[in-house]
């Protein structure tokens, strides 16, 4: 029988054969519900991205964190600015009045008044003054009542948006847990099979090299046919090149024996040995 890649790495020495044809109307109702348990957990996934990657530009953020960014805002007290020193400011130095210029165009119409810095002492001064700005950011100009309601509505945003996300997480999981249990059945218990042969190819999909590995009851270990060449093998051996990644190589068919059959070859071979060894 020839397995599908998604069952190459679940390949094991021992298995309850589900791919009987006993089992073909109960295996394809399972499919049918892992595909839409897939799907729904999909729309998930999707629902839960929105919440961890908030916003619409190219930078993206978790909502909850956000809103905790906030909260921490409006919750800052504003701090006074330090005081500065008179008589200089960052080359703004401070003046006491403003001179007034009226500008005429050549017919004498349209008159504009305009103001500038007068200066005092040949000093200047500017209506506004960046050192004025509290030390850290804080909310300014808010009443108790406003900021009571920015603070309720924020923490029941915030605590909404925490109950959305574990929700999405434990459905998800839920979901998981449903499909990797999907084939957990008694039903599909009943016929024990032994892993007997492992086919192996290593290269590319239209040339390459092929070798087997085989299991020997008798001897309880299993061989490695390779062309003339036929070696004892470990299992970690046979696990490396069945999943592939280190040599271009991988495991494309497996191949499962009854139960029953495995301890008759296994009896079998042993009088067999016993015999020669007579």
């Amino acid at each position: 029988m020839v397995l599908p890649p998604s069952m190459h790495t679940s390949c094991s020495r021992d298995s309850f054969f589900r791919f009987l044809h006993s089992n073909k109307e109960l295996i394809q109702a399972r499919r049918e519900e892992i595909k839409k348990l897939t799907d729904r957990m999909a729309l998930l996934q999707q629902k839960l991205e929105r919440y961890m990657r908030y916003g619409s530009g190219a930078g993206r953020f978790p909502l909850r964190d956000m809103l905790l960014y906030v909260l921490e805002f409006a919750s800052t007290k504003p701090t006074p600015a330090e005081p500065h020193v008179k008589g200089h400011t960052s080359g703004m130095p401070p003046v006491h009045s403003r001179g007034i210029v009226i500008q005429t165009t050549e017919n004498d119409e349209d008159a504009v008044a305009s103001s500038y810095p007068e200066p005092v002492d040949g000093l200047y001064q500017f209506p506004w003054d960046p050192v004025e700005i509290p030390e850290y950011p804080a909310p300014r100009g808010v009443t108790e009542d406003e900021m009571s309601l920015v603070m309720t509505c924020l923490q029941r945003w915030r605590k909404e948006v925490e109950q959305d996300i574990q929700g999405l997480q434990d459905s998800i999981a839920l979901l998981e847990e449903t499909i990797e249990l999907m084939y957990v059945d008694p039903s599909l218990h009943q016929v024990p099979y032994h892993l007997h042969a492992v086919l192996v190819h290593e290269g590319q999909a239209n040339a390459g090299h092929y070798w087997a590995y085989i299991y020997n009851p008798p001897r309880k270990s299993w061989l490695k046919y390779n062309d003339i060449s036929v070696t004892e093998a470990s299992w970690e051996e046979l696990e490396r090149d069945s999943f592939g990644g280190l040599k271009n190589a991988s495991a494309y068919c497996l191949m499962y024996i009854d139960e029953v059959l495995f301890r008759c070859a296994a009896g079998n071979g042993a009088e067999m040995l016993a015999g020669a060894a007579s």
